[in-house]
Parts: C-alpha cells; sequence; structure tokens
C-alpha cells in the first residue's frame, strides 16, 4: 500500500516559499481523493493552517519572526508515493488518519491554538 506524502510550504509577504512535507503511511487505505477532501475541509479560508499545531515542521525563514512573518502555512497537495513514512516534527509516527484527525482539531480550535 502506497504512503500519503503531505506538501506544504510557507510564504511570507515578500512571495518568498518553503516548502516542507511529510509522509504518513496508509494502513486504511482511505482514497487520495478522500484525504485531500478531508484536508481542504479543515483549512483557513480553504488554504491555511499552522504547521505547528498539527505538529509538522514549520517552514518559517528564520526563528526569530519580522514584520514579514506571519504564522500560517499553505497547504499544496497530497500524492502517493513509495516513499518510507517521515513525520519529523511529531512525537509518534502517524499514520494519515492520525494526521487527518489532528487537521480536524486544529480546525475545531479555530487555529488559534485554544478553545473559542
Amino acid at each position: 500500500m502506497a504512503n500519503i506524502l503531505f506538501e506544504y510550504l510557507y510564504r511570507d509577504a515578500g512571495n518568498n516559499k518553503q516548502h516542507g512535507q511529510a509522509i504518513f503511511s496508509n494502513p486504511g487505505g482511505i482514497h487520495l481523493a478522500d484525504i485531500e477532501a478531508q484536508i481542504r475541509a479543515t483549512l483557513h479560508d480553504g488554504q491555511w493552517f499552522k504547521a505547528e499545531m498539527v505538529d509538522l515542521e514549520t517552514c518559517f525563514f528564520s526563528r526569530y519572526p519580522t514584520e514579514e512573518d506571519h504564522p500560517w502555512h499553505e497547504f499544496d497537495g497530497v500524492s502517493e508515493t513509495d516513499l518510507p513514512a517521515s513525520d519529523p516534527a511529531s512525537p509518534v509516527r502517524r499514520d494519515i488518519a492520525q494526521f487527518l484527525e489532528d487537521m480536524r482539531t486544529g480546525y475545531a480550535l479555530g487555529w488559534t491554538g485554544e478553545d473559542e
């Protein structure tokens, strides 16, 4: 069964981009179109999420924010891959179903990290 490549990026106010990715196993065999639909349903304004809220590596250009920095990362897409699972920022290796649950939690929290 193919793993799922989740691609995202950080774009600062000057339109400079830095890309990130995570690869999740898919033991439940969730269809790629269903994965993408579930992700899109959780994004702020259909595009944005906060990487640190879902245990993804942030793609900021600096450790120290500048006036061009903001907290949002942009969803770039999902695809199937034969590459091994790699979830570098998470304390546990998640599968895609667990990651989708983390995305739903971020959305439920309004992507603020606080109950609203």
